[in-house]
């Protein structure tokens, strides 16, 4: 790689402005490839995205590694030559330092106490996710969890340095490749030693506090998904606020909103089987008194479940020999105009393949199920489809 651009970043991730030399400027895609000679913006790479910020008074689109060089991507051309000011986007870049660090010390720690590397790292706009190579259960995970934020209360120094060949190959350092030529450390002491590109904080302290959001089995291994800092904080009072917001709902305090929600839900599922019961008693007197039309009980509800519509069709199949029942989320109004229904079709005494393969074709749909029993999804207006089973036989 032809790499002509002094990366200042590397010396100083603290750095947020600088002045530099356009080297070159270039049409790549509808957008301008400006190589500098040097730079406080990190291109996109081990996981890490790239800066965003100003450069020559346009925004940053893009910074990326290509063969020859570094290259600032832009939507206005620069003029080869001269000198420009270049600032970034200081809030994006500390966040994304915090994530960094919070990430080797949690990746360290998960190496250290139970073996596993990480095999993916992505910081992403709302989180952070790594991947590991192992599964961390819910006790090893609140472990990682105390031990990274104990890390980051000691406010140990976070340091980058390239150590000579020698002296590298006796250190037992993370990588997820093999490297050749220079290779920088990062080192935290206590947690981590692993080879890295990029920026981090000075302390652990800065991170401010790491939490685990989410932790979930992936490929074999364990996914978590992290945040840091500011992004933690927010998450932390966005989640309290909803916590909140429920216990107020249901009269209660924060510290008895699990107990409430639990309540709540017994009281609903002994609502909901009291009203299946008396759905099915309705269903029972309608039967009785149901005149099917040709042959045929042709009847529409509203928004019935999948059970729920197969066992009301049996029902008013066994009364009067053959039933259709459709069910949409609103059946209103639907005489002349077109809408999607559920169906479920019944007979006790014939096979109902023809019949349903008929609808099927006549109204744009799919479904299945076997002799005397079919169910499935189509789109037609009432009036043509009580006329259809109204001239079956």
């Amino acid at each position: 790689m032809n790499d002509v651009t002094l990366r200042l970043y590397e010396a100083n991730a603290y750095l947020r402005e600088f002045d530099t030399r356009i080297l070159s400027c270039e049409p790549a895609d509808g957008r301008y490839a400006v190589i500098l000679d040097q730079t406080a913006f990190y291109p996109e790479g081990g996981g890490q995205p790239a800066d965003q910020g100003m450069l020559g008074g346009q925004p940053v689109l893009d910074v990326r590694e290509r063969p020859e060089g570094l290259v600032h991507l832009l939507r206005d051309p620069l003029t080869t030559g001269s000198v420009v000011h270049g600032a970034i986007d200081w809030d994006i870049r500390f966040a994304r330092m915090q994530h960094h660090s919070g990430e080797h010390i949690v990746s360290g720690l998960v190496k250290q106490r139970h073996g596993f590397d990480n095999v993916g790292f992505h910081m992403g706009r709302e989180a952070v996710t790594m991947d590991f190579n192992g599964v961390l259960d819910d006790v090893a995970l609140e472990e990682v969890e105390r031990l990274a934020n104990q890390v980051i209360y000691q406010n140990v120094p976070v340091e980058a340095a390239y150590p000579v060949e020698s002296d590298l190959s006796n250190l037992d350092y993370r990588s997820k490749k093999a490297l050749e030529g220079t290779i920088r450390i990062v080192s935290i002491p206590g947690a981590d030693l692993c080879a890295c590109c990029g920026t981090h904080v000075r302390h652990t302290g800065e991170i401010g506090i790491i939490r685990f959001v989410k932790a979930e089995k992936y490929k074999g291994g364990t996914r978590i998904t992290m945040l840091c800092g500011a992004w933690a904080w927010q998450e932390a009072r966005t989640q309290a606020q909803r916590v909140q917001a429920i216990a107020t709902g249901l009269s209660t305090s924060a510290d008895n909103v699990v107990q409430a929600v639990e309540r709540m839900k017994a009281e609903l599922a002994a609502a909901n089987k009291q009203n299946q019961e008396l759905k099915h008693q309705v269903w029972i007197y309608e039967s009785v008194q149901a005149k099917p039309i040709n042959g045929w009980l042709i009847r529409f509800e509203d928004d019935l479940s999948a059970d729920d519509l197969r066992q009301c069709c049996q029902l008013f199949g066994q009364k009067t020999g053959r039933a259709i029942i459709l069910s949409a989320k609103d059946t209103a109004g639907r005489e002349e105009a077109p809408g999607e229904y559920r169906y479920a079709m019944y007979s006790t005494d014939e096979s109902l393949r023809a019949v349903n393969q008929s609808f099927l074709q006549r109204f744009t749909g799919k479904g299945g199920g076997h002799a005397s029993l079919y169910q499935g999804t189509i789109t037609g207006i009432k009036n043509e489809i009580e006329a259809f089973f109204s001239s079956q036989r």
